[in-house]
């Protein structure tokens, strides 16, 4: 069994990336549901900078990705994952 090429990984981190989007926006909608209208959105302040980690990671993967870096997608996929569980164990609380 070959072992997936180069352009496959960046596809599958691109993949990952906008699946963290989704993911921090759904946030948003959960929080406004959970607390109401007049909280929820307040509550979703800080997950504001991670989701726009989120996207300029995106981004920039997905110029690389076109840029035909494949192996760089991978690595700014990997640094942006990182990023943002750091974000999230730094600076939201449980």
């Amino acid at each position: 069994m070959r072992s997936p090429s180069p352009e496959r990984l960046a596809q599958v981190g691109i993949g990952i990336l906008f699946i963290a989007i989704l993911r921090t926006v759904g946030e948003y909608y959960r929080l406004r549901w959970a607390l109401g209208p007049e909280t929820g959105p307040k509550a979703f302040e800080p997950f504001i900078p991670g989701l726009l980690l989120a996207v300029l990671g995106t981004m920039a993967a997905v110029a690389l990705y076109f840029a035909r870096r494949f192996r760089l997608v991978l690595w700014a996929a990997g640094i942006v994952v990182v990023g943002l569980i750091l974000y999230k164990a730094i600076f939201i609380p449980i």
